[in-house]
């Protein structure tokens, strides 16, 4: 086992566990089968050798974020009533990969942080503004030369992180977590936590939360958005009252919401998780030529 090298609180991954990391977040189509926006792949860990060959690599597929669906009241109590079965995990994973996620390398190797008992933890940051926070405080630092962001879909990060199996995954995606906005865990990090007790997940180190509102929707398609400040936005954006934003908002931890959408969700098929513009030109600015075409909603 190469020995990881501590910065301070940084630290280098250990090959073996970056190339691990790095099939178990093997690049896939992001965004559905109807999705003509592409990210070309092997962004995350360009170099660093592997088994898997170039033309063994899908592609992305990352564009703007859909434009929000205008603004409507839920379906009636007349419309013909969803599939009592949930989603596959497989269905349930391609829903997430529709947003991206951000992990900071160096060196063609994943750079994380020492937590309180010494242990290197590595995290994936969902928030554009938080994640170039981080990459602008390691840089100034100087500790860790060659510091940058690459990006992969979110459904692969939470992969990397356990998945939303009960008992937090296994030893070695324990001491990885995904990381949204400091605002939102701070607001909601209490009610997230009970959500976790509530399924058998209290160990978990971290949480992040989904926001989605019954009276934001259309008859195609229910949003989702990774910030309470985004699902505001995206309603303005669709001529929602300003003075009268949707009530109320649901908040659920990413893999409660993921146990919701296999357990059969009402309208699950309609969910679509929504990027903010922030973080789709975060991506953008990554892979200068994955980008197409966005898709519609």
């Amino acid at each position: 086992m190469h020995a990881i090298v501590l910065f301070s609180l940084l630290c280098l991954l250990p090959l073996e566990a970056s190339c691990r990391v790095q099939r178990a977040v093997a690049p896939v189509r992001i965004g559905g089968s109807g999705g003509e926006r592409r990210l070309r792949g092997g962004s995350l860990l360009d170099g660093l050798e592997d088994e898997a060959d170039d033309d063994d690599v899908d592609d992305l597929g990352l564009g703007p974020p859909p434009s929000s669906p205008a603004a409507a009241p839920a379906a009636s109590a007349e419309a013909e009533a969803p599939p009592a079965d949930g989603l596959t995990a497989a269905e349930v994973t391609e829903k997430l990969n529709a947003v991206p996620a951000f992990v900071l390398i160096a060196n063609g190797q994943l750079l994380g942080s020492r937590n309180e008992e010494g242990e290197a933890v590595l995290s994936f940051f969902t928030d554009a503004a938080h994640a170039r926070a981080v990459l602008a405080s390691v840089k100034e630092s100087g500790k860790v030369e060659g510091a940058q962001l690459s990006v992969l879909p979110l459904g692969r990060a939470l992969e990397a992180c356990g998945g939303w199996a009960k008992g937090g995954g296994s030893e070695e995606t324990r001491l990885s977590r995904l990381v949204g906005s400091p605002q939102g865990d701070a607001e909601f990090g209490e009610h997230l936590q009970k959500q976790l007790e509530a399924t058998d997940r209290a160990a978990s180190s971290w949480r992040l939360p989904l926001f989605l509102s019954n009276s934001f929707q259309t008859e195609s398609m229910i949003p989702v958005f990774l910030s309470r400040e985004d699902l505001l936005r995206g309603w303005e954006r669709a001529g929602g009252d300003k003075e009268k934003p949707p009530n109320p908002v649901m908040v659920m931890d990413v893999r409660v919401f993921c146990d919701q959408l296999q357990s059969g969700m009402p309208l699950a098929k309609k969910i679509q998780l929504v990027s903010s513009l922030e973080a789709f030109e975060l991506a953008k600015e990554l892979n200068p030529k994955s980008v197409g075409e966005p898709t519609s909603s």
